[in-house]
């Protein structure tokens, strides 16, 4: 595989997703996918169930429990301040994870609380951007992995490793590394699950929402190219 990046980009996020799938079918494996998602606030709830891994493998998750494991749907509590939004998810989370056969838990855990210190990560971006005010250019990074909490693994989670919220103006956009990065079974829930967040980080301080880029340093469909290729022809 060529380390050389190769650069994707849609205007929503099932449309960059349906490009990236479609680039790793025709050159499979790749080093330092790049994807860039202008719009990233239209999500189409329709599209996302037309391109549901579970709707062919039964053994997947769903689109909408992948984006969860990163940021919940918007709903009435929205409205509460980061602090209060987090007091109420973190047991709800808890109690997902509990129940959870296999794998190392959710994201949102940790943009809430993260670390020995149990870091506000949501808060602290939250509370800075809104006292920064809109006239200004800067950026925000949470942290997904820690060699702190975290151990060397080739696959599996966490493969988000850190986020930035870039702050241009009026506008905010939000960029994100993965290490390592299924198309198959997380990707298009990845990407819906960032946008929530970036929506509702603008929601608290007035920001538009701007883009979403997402770098893979390893991105793959594995053994489910058939299973791919099925959802593209769906």
């Amino acid at each position: 595989m060529r380390t050389q990046p190769d650069v994707v980009a849609g205007s929503t996020v099932h449309e960059a997703w349906y490009a990236c799938a479609e680039h790793l079918l025709a050159h499979h494996d790749r080093l330092n996918l790049v994807v860039h998602i202008s719009n990233a606030r239209d999500i189409d709830d329709e599209a996302l169930k037309q391109y549901d891994p579970r709707s062919v493998d039964a053994t997947a998750m769903s689109v909408f429990d992948v984006a969860t494991t990163i940021f919940p749907s918007p709903n009435a509590r929205w409205a509460l301040s980061p602090v209060e939004f987090a007091a109420h998810y973190l047991p709800v989370y808890a109690r997902l994870k509990r129940r959870k056969a296999a794998g190392w838990g959710f994201y949102f855990q940790r943009l809430a609380s993260f670390g020995r210190t149990e870091a506000p990560q949501l808060a602290r971006v939250v509370d800075g951007l809104s006292s920064w005010g809109h006239g200004h250019h800067g950026a925000f990074v949470i942290h997904t992995s820690s060699a702190e909490v975290d151990r060397p693994r080739p696959q599996g989670g966490p493969c988000w490793q850190y986020g930035q919220f870039m702050a241009d103006g009026d506008t905010l956009s939000l960029a994100a590394v993965y290490r390592s990065h299924d198309y198959f079974h997380k990707a298009l829930g990845n990407f819906v699950g960032l946008s929530r967040l970036l929506s509702y980080v603008c929601s608290k301080t007035g920001h538009s929402v701007g883009t979403l880029t997402c770098f893979s340093t390893y991105a793959f469909l594995g053994p489910r190219r058939a299973a791919t290729a099925t959802l593209l022809n769906s």
